[in-house]
């Protein structure tokens, strides 16, 4: 968030979402690239926001958490709530007339823009990936988590100690 926060005060001048707007009119590709990285935090599918809230919501209802269940469906419509009203805000409106844009993007250098959009892209491909690669993700964790809860094997190579 911080990442994406930073770049439009850099594309707009200001961190104020009242004096901001039409950045999807003047950058959609990178705009695009933004509301990756956003719906994934509210979980939109097939994005990698998606499988963790599958899973909590299993296991809560395995284990009859219905309070947790209730938690978790509140705190997905805030997020759904306050990445919408940004969206609404800084991309879709236009800028208001009354607001002079101090665009300090555009004078930066090849290299400094490359710099601030290249983190939001990588996490923007890193959460396609995990979305659309989930089996494999999952397998991975599955591993992980089996080595962690059984640390004999880990133990035993450390240590070169056997039962």
């Amino acid at each position: 968030m911080f990442l994406i926060a930073g770049l439009i005060g850099q594309l707009r001048g200001s961190m104020d979402m009242k004096k901001n707007g039409g950045l999807y009119a003047e950058y959609p590709k990178l705009s695009l690239l933004i509301a990756i990285v956003l719906f994934s935090l509210v979980g939109i599918p097939p994005l990698s926001g998606f499988w963790p809230k599958i899973f909590l919501f299993q296991e809560a209802f395995t284990q009859a958490q219905y309070v947790f269940i209730g938690a978790l469906i509140v705190g997905s419509f805030v997020t759904l709530y306050v990445i919408a009203k940004m969206w609404a805000e800084v991309f879709w409106k236009n800028v208001p007339d009354d607001v002079i844009i101090e665009n300090k993007f555009e004078p930066l250098p090849l290299v400094r823009k490359i710099l601030l959009v290249l983190p939001i892209g990588m996490l923007g491909l890193a959460t396609l990936y995990i979305g659309l690669n989930s089996e494999i993700v999952i397998q991975l964790v599955d591993k992980i988590t089996d080595q962690l809860i059984n640390t004999q094997p880990y133990i035993e190579a450390v240590l070169g100690k056997g039962n």
